[in-house]
């Protein structure tokens, strides 16, 4: 079973990421160490 972490930092984040980008809206994000650990490409967004 694929946990909410897992699918959120492959599909979520990104769709998300789009989104904000498009209408420029600025964001910040607080996310699990672990999470973010696991998708070091997030973080560098």
């Amino acid at each position: 079973m694929e946990s909410m972490y897992e699918y959120g930092s492959r599909r979520g984040f990104w769709r998300l990421h789009k989104l904000f980008q498009e209408k420029k809206i600025p964001i910040t994000i607080f996310g699990v160490a672990m999470a973010l650990e696991r998708n070091p490409e997030v973080v560098m967004q």
